[in-house]
């Protein structure tokens, strides 16, 4: 997993680059999360030894600049071929941290609402979050992406996995509780019914999902916490499910744009056409994947927006005819935008 590591904090925290020293303190930040999560690392060894092997391993993917301060920057390479083996070393974090990711990149959509009404960003430091809308937030993302990506067990409700995720966030130090006055405003996106209205799918009722649920609990308010780092670490979550929300994003342009009924095999193919000619714009061939196109399409599958038929050697795709209409790809296109980082903050 060391190379794992490395390849997440290039891709996802210094993809300008990164002086050595500030790596080696990273790699450590990260090898203690995750055994403290009671994953297994699968290494040993003095730091400097271990980042400099992954260093040499990945050395297709790098640049090294020795400087005259003595230190090295260590930079990420913008090839399709450097970002894509970046991105599959980096892939084996995102089930450690899944919870977590989901979490955060909820609370990324709850301070995009409140962006536009703020003076500046800066002030989204000190936005203060009651916990059921928290909760309804995550609730979306959660009933969105499948229960094998988000790691939801069977008989797991919406209501308990976003519990978890929250307090996973608490205990790493990224939400801190906030007492509030009355007469202080507070976030509020009331979508509680958004789910039904936007996913066009029977989803579980959030409302329900929990007979001890505490409506007192629920008022709880929690904001960001201002210690070093912790933005750092909460961009770094976002970015761990970045890719995949990116990709969900592009190929809901594809099915767009994509012309009448046509084969499985053609239509993935042409997904993945469009998704590397995106990429290439912007040098994000992480969303280039096709394992994250296939998802992709399973996702719109299971929301009724792509259709499957029979075909005499293959399946079928098409548009349904709820989302022929720009309108309701627009729709679903900003409802998914809202989870993916934006670096306005």
């Amino acid at each position: 997993m060391a190379v794992g590591i490395t390849s997440a904090l290039l891709l996802h925290k210094h993809w300008e680059g990164v002086f050595l020293s500030q790596l080696m303190q990273d790699f450590v930040w990260l090898t203690e999360e995750i055994l403290l999560r009671k994953c297994d690392v699968g290494f040993s060894g003095q730091v400097r030894h271990l980042v400099l092997h992954t260093l040499f391993l990945l050395r297709h993917c790098i640049s090294l600049h020795r400087l005259s301060l003595g230190d090295v920057l260590v930079a990420p390479r913008r090839t399709e071929a450097a970002v894509t083996e970046l991105s599959r070393h980096s892939a084996a974090l995102l089930p450690v941290f899944i919870q977590e990711a989901v979490g955060a990149c909820a609370i990324n959509a709850l301070m995009m609402e409140l962006l536009p009404y703020l003076g500046s960003p800066e002030q989204l430091r000190d936005a203060v979050f009651a916990q059921e809308e928290l909760h309804n937030k995550t609730a979306l993302l959660v009933q969105l992406l499948p229960r094998d990506v988000v790691l939801r067990q069977p008989c797991q409700s919406v209501y308990y996995y976003c519990q978890i995720a929250m307090d996973k966030l608490i205990q790493d130090g990224l939400l801190v509780t906030e007492e509030v006055a009355s007469d202080r405003l507070v976030c509020d996106t009331t979508q509680k019914n958004f789910t039904r209205k936007l996913l066009w799918k029977a989803t579980d009722d959030f409302e329900d999902s929990d007979s001890d649920y505490d409506e007192e609990a629920g008022k709880q308010c929690f904001k960001i916490s201002h210690q070093e780092n912790c933005m750092d670490a909460f961009m770094f979550l976002c970015c761990l499910l970045g890719p995949l929300l990116k990709t969900l994003r592009r190929t809901l342009v594809f099915l767009g744009e994509a012309e009448g009924p046509q084969p499985e095999s053609q239509y993935m193919e042409k997904l993945h056409q469009f998704l590397v000619r995106k990429a290439n714009e912007d040098c994000s061939f992480e969303c280039a994947n096709k394992t994250l196109a296939a998802v992709s399409i399973s996702i719109y599958k299971e929301l009724g927006v792509l259709q499957e038929l029979p075909g005499k050697m293959e399946p079928i795709f098409q548009l349904s005819e709820t989302f022929i209409t720009k309108e309701n790809q627009e729709k679903l296109g900003k409802f998914i935008e809202q989870f993916i980082w934006q670096s306005a903050y």
